[in-house]
């Protein structure tokens, strides 16, 4: 589309710059139109507008449909929301931040911005990480317009998020024709990138001083990988269950994302992220990375990071 593009494939050396996700991702708009309907007399067939619904279209194809939404939908257009109205937000210069992620899934109806530092930092556990913040939007009605603190554990690429469920971590932008991004309070609801680090790095060291042994670990995966209360298990299910074990304590005993913290709570946290980011299987086509991401954006591996925790803590005290 006449943009030069820096990145080989889909890996930059550094840094993305925003011109080539505008000019990738970004070089079409979202568009809206009337629904109709068929009507007929009996003798004569003809189209009438359905009330009160649209139907949000990209224009570089418009025999895809989105999404039929409600008449006050307002699309955001991902170019400005996620490139222009994100670099503002940030205010900062490009040495400091930088565009780490950035794609489009599920046809193009959903799309995310990642902007980290550039360095990775190191906790004195030995843990490796990099505080991101992650803007996305959607088409299709899944995803509000959001800004969310999340962080990348880079011996990995883990993404981690139990913390950044809190309240005052999320800000979010409804579709109408009245809402507006407001930078100054979104600015506040998601304090400065670098304050995550700093959060995030106090919650990976009072992890860390949580000692769980080996039979209280196996405890824990029971519990979560166990069968509802009151319900009988298949024999399918009982072979599942037995698989997602053995891996799960494979990674706690054996491999080097998450043994050299077995022990501990962070190490029991790391094995249940490590294996929903690895090792669950996908539906659908949708592939390991797209699934993750989806996880990502919609609070999945936020709810299941504080289900293993409070599992856990469950077992602890019960212990």
């Amino acid at each position: 589309d006449g943009i030069e593009v820096s990145g080989i494939g889909n890996h930059y050396p550094g840094a993305i710059p925003l011109a080539d996700v505008k000019g990738r991702f970004f070089n079409w708009e979202p568009l809206t139109a009337p629904v109709y309907a068929m009507v007929s007399d009996g003798e004569t067939e003809w189209y009438e507008p359905i009330p009160n619904q649209v139907r949000v279209y990209p224009s570089d194809d418009p025999s895809h449909t989105f999404w039929i939404a409600k008449e006050s939908y307002t699309p955001h257009e991902y170019g400005d929301t996620l490139g222009n109205s994100l670099a503002d937000l940030l205010d900062t210069s490009t040495d400091e931040l930088g565009i780490s992620s950035a794609g489009l899934l599920k046809n193009r109806a959903v799309a995310w911005v990642e902007v980290s530092i550039p360095d990775t930092i190191t906790t004195p556990e030995g843990i490796e990480f990099r505080p991101n913040l992650l803007a996305t939007t959607s088409l299709n009605g899944t995803v509000a317009t959001t800004w969310k603190r999340t962080v990348t554990e880079t011996v990995c690429d883990n993404t981690w998020g139990m913390a950044m469920a809190e309240k005052g971590q999320t800000y979010k932008v409804k579709h109408s024709r009245y809402s507006n991004l407001k930078l100054a309070d979104a600015r506040s609801a998601l304090e400065i990138i670098h304050a995550t680090a700093d959060d995030i790095e106090a919650e990976f060291a009072e992890l860390c001083r949580i000692e769980v042994t080996d039979a209280q670990f196996f405890d824990i995966v029971k519990e979560i990988t166990g069968p509802e209360k009151g319900k009988e298990p298949t024999k399918n299910f009982l072979t599942i269950q037995e698989k997602k074990m053995g891996q799960l304590s494979q990674l706690w005993r054996n491999d080097n994302r998450v043994s050299p913290w077995a022990g501990t709570g962070y190490g029991v946290i790391q094995a249940f992220n490590t294996w929903d980011h690895h090792m669950k299987g996908t539906k659908g086509g949708t592939t390991l990375a797209e699934r993750n991401m989806i996880a990502t954006i919609n609070g999945d591996t936020e709810k299941n990071d504080r289900m293993v925790y409070d599992t856990m803590v469950k077992v602890l005290d019960n212990a």
